[in-house]
Parts: structure tokens; sequence; C-alpha cells
């Protein structure tokens, strides 16, 4: 997939289930929703980034 910035990351597709390993992926469910919730909040940039990190490390 390779990198993705983290403004792009809400506009793409989830995948079906799932997988919950250590670190989540981009596709996973689970971080699209915290994403579309973060940039709904208007946050922008490196807050952005931040907040990626920490919704993949959940």
């Amino acid at each position: 997939m390779g990198k993705v910035k983290a403004s792009k990351v809400s506009s793409l597709k989830p995948k079906k289930k799932c997988c919950r390993s250590k670190t989540r992926c981009l596709r996973c469910p689970y971080v699209i929703a915290k994403m579309k919730k973060y940039e709904a909040a208007g946050i922008t940039g490196g807050e952005l980034k931040k907040c990626l990190k920490k919704a993949r490390a959940a």
C-alpha cells in the first residue's frame, strides 16, 4: 500500500473485518472511523498524524 497521508486515511475503503493485530492496518474499520471522527473535529496537519499513530496503536 505504501505511504498514505493521514488526511487520506478516512477516505479509504475499510476491510470487512478487523484483524486486531498489534499495530492495526490503515484499512481497519476502527482506524478509519477514528480518523473520520478526528477530521470532523477539525484536526489537521501534524496533529492528525499523531492521531493516526494513536488510533493504530489502540
